[in-house]
């Protein structure tokens, strides 16, 4: 990562994992943001975030669906969402099986708060395609159901959003906030393609999480010998979320409360 970067902004060059290197360091350095000032609490978590976060490919293009290079990637948007959460001040108690101290019977769950002294379970899953989505969110249900807790199904829908460019193109957009607008659209598309949970199983709610690489075209002052505008172009790395809460069961602000508390910290 580090070379691709120096190479980028240093050196000029422009293949396809240069460009998107800029976009796959921010979740790296928001892990590291994030949990830096509470890893004392977590005993092997660090241990663990540095093992994943150093394995699996470079860019998440480079994943092959349903190989053995998802699990760092898996692995990776467990911390990442846990560290949105303790980030924000909300009581992470457990995170991937691993208690903070003092804190005994976590369970497995992929992330487990303590939310106004309920404890609430948050399963994380990466579905590759739109079409994976459905079976990824039935695992997800089925664990909230066997934590025998209330709980939030968070879905990274990076690698279904990514690609709804035309031609499979890089988002280009002319400022951030269009890139962000078009990105949390897409969201709420891939949020009207699923088949909701039942209200029997648990499930709070979902939060729908994309990180997208864009370009950003900025247009100059001065006109090219044609008439033209000269433009250039600089990369930029768009975080969405869209939150689904589950209306048919009572006290459902839980899920749109915690990341409105989420949002206000980033």
């Amino acid at each position: 990562m580090t070379r691709l970067l120096t190479e980028l902004f240093e050196e000029g060059k422009r293949s396809r994992n240069h460009i998107l290197a800029p976009n796959e360091s921010f979740e790296i350095t928001d892990i590291y943001r994030f949990w830096h000032p509470h890893l004392s609490n977590f005993p092997r978590l660090k241990q663990d975030i540095a093992k994943y976060l150093g394995s699996g490919p470079v860019v998440a293009e480079e994943e092959r669906t349903g190989g053995a290079s998802n699990r760092a990637r898996n692995q990776a948007f467990v911390y990442l969402m846990a560290g949105y959460l303790i980030n924000a001040g909300v009581d992470v108690i457990a995170t991937d099986g691993i208690p903070r101290i003092a804190v005994s019977e976590p369970g497995r769950s992929d992330i487990i708060i303590e939310w106004k002294q309920e404890r609430i379970v948050i399963e994380c899953k990466r579905p590759q395609s739109l079409r994976s989505i459905q079976s990824c969110l039935r695992e997800a249900v089925r664990q909230i159901t066997d934590s025998q807790l209330p709980g939030i199904v968070a879905l990274d829908c990076s690698r279904i959003v990514r690609p709804m460019c035309p031609g499979g193109k890089l988002l280009e957009k002319r400022c951030p906030e269009c890139a962000e607008s078009c990105v949390q659209e897409r969201l709420g598309y891939v949020l009207s393609a699923i088949r909701r949970p039942s209200s029997r199983r648990g499930v709070l709610g979902m939060v729908l999480f994309a990180r997208v690489a864009a370009m950003i075209v900025n247009c100059s002052r001065i006109l090219s010998p044609g008439g033209e505008p000269y433009e250039w172009t600089r990369p930029y790395s768009v975080c969405s979320t869209t939150i689904w809460r589950n209306a048919d069961i009572p006290a459902t602000r839980v899920v749109q409360d915690i990341w409105e508390q989420v949002d206000a910290a980033k």
